[in-house]
């Protein structure tokens, strides 16, 4: 696991995610990633208890998906259509469907971004077009 310089970041990948550091006692509130070397995901928890990982990279729920990779998306979610809520509302599980399937790759960004409704997901859209 490591931390890598946004110059050596290569945006040639098919998504794109940010992270940021959070304390010990702050992973069971968050979607936590592992990165190799690279800074390419190879693993995503789910709000995971800090003995899961060593990790204590959290990605916000903002991704930059390039167009092939719809009909992955659109595969995964007939998959869950008969599932419950709480199996198929979180953005999270389509990201530990996707990093075995596909390169993701991420890097670090200072601060939290909160998604959870329209208004808020214009702010941190606003925030990253600056």
């Amino acid at each position: 696991m490591s931390h890598y310089p946004a110059s050596n970041i290569q945006f040639t990948e098919i998504i794109h995610g940010k992270a940021y550091t959070v304390g010990d006692d702050e992973t069971t509130k968050y979607g936590i990633i592992e990165l190799d070397k690279d800074g390419v995901i190879t693993g995503f928890l789910e709000k995971p208890e800090k003995s899961k990982t060593s990790s204590r990279l959290a990605c916000p729920c903002f991704y930059y998906f390039k167009q092939n990779c719809f009909d992955i998306i659109d595969k995964f979610l007939l998959e869950k259509e008969n599932c419950s809520i709480k199996e198929k509302d979180a953005t999270g599980l389509l990201l530990a469907h996707l990093y075995p399937i596909l390169p993701i790759s991420s890097f670090p960004i200072s601060g939290r971004y909160d998604v959870g409704n329209l208004q808020q997901y214009i702010e941190c859209s606003n925030s990253f077009s600056n």
